[in-house]
């Protein structure tokens, strides 16, 4: 992992914009946080002066140990005058996440936390002090974290294991900086697998990042089950745009004009390559509808799966052998993810070893996308 920031703190209440940069500034008074002297790399007690203020914001990058800054860059204070924003159209209240209207009745102005990661447990800690330095004025406070957030998808009722994997994504993107999620960290990867990265989907990748970047940052997680939502997801994105997208044009071509008969067992699949269906077939499913078009090679909508199945590089394997990778990957890690099981940090490295590879062992994305 980089050393970016991500994975802030909110702290939402229901006071001026005013206040609430008064109050940051209060609490750093007392805490004796200090801020970087420009020029000389000194430090000294931060002061109001330092606060850099707008119509908009306010922010200061300040820490209560010179070491801290001088280590980790300090810790980013950023006031957000939520309220201007929302009177001047810029943003709407409808849109903010369900735990802030649940608790405000009015839109609310927020105090957002940034640090390095390996600093999260600290910001965490931060972040509570400030909430009871708030209510200590009286007022009410409520802190997003990341890790909280992160939680309360997993514990929720998101049974359909994509809803959750979006919410999850929403999430990350969130709290993450304005550019973007991480890089994935390449020394982390079986040497064999950079080469498939400019293959890759785009969405591929992110589930990645997302699975990556939730699994380094916070290994103390007692659920891992949407770690193992994220890689199942980048087998399935593949899938999709490598096997189903070419089965659905190649069956646009052969069926104009005709309706050929077909097997019960293969009806969703006709439903997809038709467009009658809205989404594309879940990982589970593509099993199934392969194994099914296996046993009827000679109709036309098994022979259009097949078909673009000879085009990947598992193209010297029988579909079974596609099929078996599937159900593995399905019953051993995406089912039980998807349906509130709790899933260890073993299971989420075994999910990860299957689907990435390791050093002696190629995974199934190395066998759906292999560098040619």
């Amino acid at each position: 992992m980089s050393s970016n920031h991500y994975f802030r703190h909110r702290i939402y209440c229901d006071s001026s914009f005013k206040e609430l940069v008064n109050w940051l500034g209060g609490f750093l008074i007392h805490n004796s946080y200090v801020v970087e002297d420009d020029g000389d790399y000194g430090y000294r007690q931060f002061t109001y002066a330092d606060m850099r203020i707008d119509e908009s914001s306010a922010y200061v990058n300040s820490a209560f140990a010179g070491v801290i800054i001088e280590e980790y860059r300090g810790i980013l204070f950023r006031v957000e005058n939520v309220r201007r924003h929302v009177a001047r159209r810029q943003m709407r209240y409808e849109d903010f996440p369900i735990g802030v209207r649940q608790r405000f009745a009015t839109c609310p102005n927020f105090i957002e936390i940034d640090t390095n990661i390996r600093l999260y447990d600290l910001q965490r800690e931060i972040g509570d002090n400030l909430k009871n330095w708030i209510a200590s004025k009286g007022r009410k406070a409520y802190i997003r974290a990341f890790k909280d957030e992160y939680l309360d998808i997993i514990e929720t009722a998101y049974n359909d294991p994509a809803e959750k994997a979006d919410q999850i994504h929403k999430l990350l993107l969130e709290f993450s900086p304005a550019d973007g999620l991480e890089e994935l960290n390449l020394s982390q990867f079986p040497q064999d697998f950079m080469w498939l990265l400019p293959q890759m989907h785009p969405d591929t990748i992110n589930a990645l990042k997302t699975a990556e970047m939730i699994n380094s940052a916070l290994p103390d997680l007692p659920d891992s089950s949407a770690v193992v939502i994220e890689y199942c997801k980048a087998v399935e994105i593949e899938l999709s745009e490598k096997l189903l997208k070419p089965a659905r044009s190649h069956w646009a071509i052969v069926s104009a004009g005709i309706s050929p008969t077909h097997p019960k067992e293969l009806e969703k699949l006709k439903k997809f390559l038709s467009g009658n269906s809205p989404k594309p077939l879940e990982l589970g499913t593509m099993g199934v509808m392969l194994e099914a078009a296996s046993k009827h090679v000679n109709n036309p909508v098994s022979n259009s799966l097949l078909l673009a199945l000879k085009d990947l590089p598992l193209s010297d394997e029988s579909p079974l052998v596609l099929v078996r990778d599937i159900f593995y990957l399905t019953q051993n890690f995406r089912n039980l993810a998807a349906h509130k099981s709790i899933l260890s940090k073993q299971q989420a490295m075994e999910c990860r070893d299957f689907v990435i590879g390791t050093a002696s062992k190629h995974g199934l994305l190395f066998k759906i996308l292999k560098a040619v």
